[in-house]
């Protein structure tokens, strides 16, 4: 996906904004995937303890919809595969979904072996993956979905 930088130019929400960012990019393709469904699913690897840059990017650019009317009352499900550390994520994403009256359902996956100093592929985790689709399944459904 194409998805440049926030220009932080206010357009979107500060003091009369329009709340519609004014870069046109494939965000447009995303901004929906928050405002129409019941559960989110977020899925990514986290380097140096934190989110990556294009996860970044991401989410300082859904700050044109970041309201109760785009977050409220979902559920937000995130898996992340992680090598020494993944609290931040968790920790950053637990405080906005609970600001806006969500919910979050994380899941956390070291996929690094420190004793051989190597990184695994999550294919090689058959349980935990298990444990994802359960999760999905079970938020799924509860929220009135699959």
């Amino acid at each position: 996906m194409n998805i440049a930088h926030c220009r932080s130019c206010g357009a979107c929400g500060l003091e009369g904004g329009t709340g519609v960012c004014v870069i046109r990019d494939d965000m447009q393709d995303v901004y929906p995937a928050f405002s129409e469904p019941h559960v989110v699913v977020l899925a990514a690897p986290m380097f140096w303890g934190y989110m990556t840059s294009q996860l970044k990017t991401l989410f300082d650019r859904l700050e044109a919809i970041a309201s109760p009317k785009h977050f409220g009352g979902r559920d937000f499900i995130l898996l992340v595969t992680y090598r020494h550390y993944y609290g931040s994520m968790v920790e950053w994403l637990g405080r906005i979904t609970s600001a806006f009256g969500s919910r979050l359902h994380a899941m956390t996956c070291q996929t690094y072996d420190q004793d051989a100093d190597r990184d695994v592929p999550i294919a090689n985790f058959p349980g935990r993956l298990h444990e994802a689709f359960e999760l999905g399944r079970r938020v799924g459904a509860a929220s009135g979905g699959v």
